[in-house]
């Protein structure tokens, strides 16, 4: 995972939020960003919409990806952008 030596020096407590993105591989399109505390967290959530059994995912979940696209922090507001990198990918459900 990337380093947050772009990001400014902490101050009271900010709290650095992952932001991530599930991609469509059929589509070959992102759907709209979230943030979570961690990556784990965010995989956990993602896990749960894949597992959702009334859910669009779980239809043909081996189509979803989980990416990390930046770090943000609830602090200043500053985010530094990753490059798209593959947080959780579904195999073979």
């Amino acid at each position: 995972f990337p380093s947050h030596d772009n990001l400014p020096p902490e101050k009271d407590n900010p709290m650095i939020h992952k932001i991530v993105a599930v991609r469509d591989r059929a589509l070959d399109a992102y759907m709209r960003p979230f943030p979570a505390p961690s990556i784990g967290a965010a995989v956990r959530s993602f896990q749960d919409e894949i597992n959702r059994k009334d859910g669009e995912m779980n239809k043909h979940p081996d189509d979803y990806d989980l990416y990390h696209l930046a770090d943000w922090d609830d602090n200043t507001g500053l985010h530094a952008n990753t490059q798209p990198r593959t947080a959780h990918q579904v195999i073979n459900k």
